[in-house]
């Protein structure tokens, strides 16, 4: 099923990617959370062109797994370490798609992610919180979709916080549009 984006939606998600992707280029860290991360270089997606194509690629083709491991990069932001307890309840919250919705699965899945994710600031790597997600007796992982508006929302929020470009990098960026 082909994701087809309201014009709207799609100025929004190509302005929020443009700060992100300039940010990835210059700030590595930033997908420093995954188990490939070392394999990463600023080269690896050399053109915003090609990172806006395969992040809509990823929109509309992309696995619950595929876009867990996205949405993962998004959210983690708090915390060098990987994803905060926080984070990743807002990231379930806003972005797990069950079939059969139920009225406490967010409160039940808060106090299991309280058992199993003691420390409510410390962050979590990937690889650990996929394992985690994949034990949890709803099978969270598995009905994981990217919600664009939340999404979006996310995006936009971390590139005010975490963004401040100097007056060079912006006519950049404004020049890649």
């Amino acid at each position: 099923m082909a994701l087809k984006l309201p014009e709207d939606a799609n100025l929004r998600l190509r302005a929020a990617l443009k700060q992100r992707f300039h940010r990835l280029r210059h700030q590595g860290d930033l997908i420093r959370h995954t188990s490939d991360s070392s394999a990463w270089t600023p080269s690896a997606v050399p053109t915003f062109k090609e990172y806006y194509g395969s992040v809509e690629t990823l929109l509309r083709h992309g696995t619950s797994r595929q876009h867990f491991q996205y949405l993962f990069n998004v959210y983690a932001v708090s915390t060098p370490h990987g994803i905060s307890r926080s984070e990743l309840l807002a990231l379930i919250q806003d972005h797990v798609n069950m079939a059969r919705e139920d009225a406490r699965l967010f409160e039940r899945t808060y106090t299991w992610l309280k058992k199993h994710v003691p420390s409510a600031t410390a962050g979590h790597s990937y690889d650990a919180i996929a394992e985690l997600l994949e034990a949890h007796p709803n099978q969270l992982l598995d009905h994981v979709h990217v919600n664009l508006d939340r999404c979006l929302a996310q995006l936009e929020a971390n590139n005010t916080v975490y963004c401040r470009l100097p007056d060079d990098l912006a006519i950049l960026i404004e020049q890649d549009l």
